[in-house]
Protein backbone atom coordinates (compact mmCIF):
# COMPACT_ATOMS: atom_id res chain seq x y z
CA UNK A 1 0.00 0.00 0.00
CA UNK A 2 1.61 3.62 -0.75
CA UNK A 3 1.86 6.13 2.14
CA UNK A 4 -0.64 8.69 2.56
CA UNK A 5 -0.31 11.93 0.72
CA UNK A 6 0.16 15.06 3.37
CA UNK A 7 -2.40 17.44 2.90
CA UNK A 8 -1.12 20.58 1.34
CA UNK A 9 -0.67 23.87 3.87
CA UNK A 10 -2.79 26.72 3.68
CA UNK A 11 -1.07 30.01 4.84
CA UNK A 12 -3.75 32.17 3.89
CA UNK A 13 -6.13 30.28 6.37
CA UNK A 14 -4.12 31.84 9.38
CA UNK A 15 -4.53 35.20 8.31
CA UNK A 16 -8.23 35.33 7.29
CA UNK A 17 -8.98 33.64 10.30
CA UNK A 18 -8.72 36.81 12.72
CA UNK A 19 -11.48 38.87 12.42
CA UNK A 20 -10.00 42.32 14.44
CA UNK A 21 -8.71 43.74 11.10
CA UNK A 22 -11.56 43.20 9.39
CA UNK A 23 -13.66 45.11 12.05
CA UNK A 24 -10.86 47.70 12.40
CA UNK A 25 -11.12 48.44 9.04
CA UNK A 26 -14.89 48.87 8.94
CA UNK A 27 -14.76 50.84 12.16
CA UNK A 28 -12.51 53.43 10.03
CA UNK A 29 -14.70 53.20 6.73
CA UNK A 30 -18.06 54.11 9.00
CA UNK A 31 -16.14 56.82 11.26
CA UNK A 32 -15.55 58.65 7.92
CA UNK A 33 -18.75 59.22 6.70
CA UNK A 34 -20.19 59.82 10.10
CA UNK A 35 -17.05 62.51 10.55
CA UNK A 36 -18.25 63.97 6.98
CA UNK A 37 -21.71 64.44 8.65
CA UNK A 38 -20.38 65.92 11.83
CA UNK A 39 -20.23 69.39 12.02
CA UNK A 40 -17.51 71.40 12.67
CA UNK A 41 -18.21 72.96 15.80
CA UNK A 42 -18.52 68.97 17.22
CA UNK A 43 -15.53 67.22 18.81
CA UNK A 44 -14.86 63.58 17.44
CA UNK A 45 -13.00 60.59 17.85
CA UNK A 46 -12.91 56.97 17.28
CA UNK A 47 -12.54 54.66 20.48
CA UNK A 48 -12.02 51.35 19.40
CA UNK A 49 -13.14 48.83 22.52
CA UNK A 50 -13.14 51.73 24.76
CA UNK A 51 -14.81 49.96 27.83
CA UNK A 52 -12.55 46.73 27.29
CA UNK A 53 -12.57 43.42 24.71
CA UNK A 54 -15.25 43.26 22.49
CA UNK A 55 -18.05 40.56 22.09
CA UNK A 56 -17.07 38.24 19.91
CA UNK A 57 -18.37 38.75 16.29
CA UNK A 58 -20.39 41.65 17.31
CA UNK A 59 -20.07 45.14 15.49
CA UNK A 60 -21.44 48.32 17.74
CA UNK A 61 -21.49 52.12 17.10
CA UNK A 62 -22.07 54.52 20.14
CA UNK A 63 -22.02 58.34 20.23
CA UNK A 64 -21.35 59.87 23.31
CA UNK A 65 -22.81 63.34 23.89
CA UNK A 66 -21.66 66.38 25.78
CA UNK A 67 -23.58 65.43 28.98
CA UNK A 68 -21.86 61.84 29.23
CA UNK A 69 -24.60 59.99 27.88
CA UNK A 70 -23.45 57.26 25.43
CA UNK A 71 -26.10 56.66 23.02
CA UNK A 72 -26.15 53.34 21.11
CA UNK A 73 -26.76 53.87 17.17
CA UNK A 74 -25.71 50.66 15.50
CA UNK A 75 -25.60 46.88 16.74
CA UNK A 76 -24.82 44.15 14.88
CA UNK A 77 -25.43 41.68 17.71
CA UNK A 78 -28.90 40.42 16.48
CA UNK A 79 -28.06 40.59 12.42
CA UNK A 80 -27.01 37.70 10.63
CA UNK A 81 -26.29 35.48 8.96
CA UNK A 82 -24.42 36.54 6.37
CA UNK A 83 -21.92 37.89 7.99
CA UNK A 84 -22.30 41.22 5.94
CA UNK A 85 -25.58 42.29 8.14
CA UNK A 86 -23.38 42.42 11.37
CA UNK A 87 -21.28 45.69 9.78
CA UNK A 88 -23.38 48.58 9.33
CA UNK A 89 -23.84 50.93 5.83
CA UNK A 90 -24.19 54.27 6.54
CA UNK A 91 -26.43 55.22 3.88
CA UNK A 92 -29.02 52.70 5.01
CA UNK A 93 -28.59 52.28 8.90
CA UNK A 94 -26.76 55.31 10.42
CA UNK A 95 -27.52 58.39 8.76
CA UNK A 96 -31.33 59.55 10.12
CA UNK A 97 -30.19 58.10 13.92
CA UNK A 98 -26.71 60.33 13.65
CA UNK A 99 -28.86 63.32 12.24
CA UNK A 100 -31.29 62.83 14.76
CA UNK A 101 -28.69 62.79 17.41
CA UNK A 102 -26.42 65.98 16.25
CA UNK A 103 -29.82 67.76 15.98
CA UNK A 104 -30.33 67.77 19.68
Amino acid sequence: MPPKRKKAQVADKKESADPAPVFKRKANEVFAELKKAIPAEFDSQLILNGDGKPKRGSFEIFVTKNDGKKVQIWTGLSKGPPRKLKFPDYEEDLKDQFQKIIDE
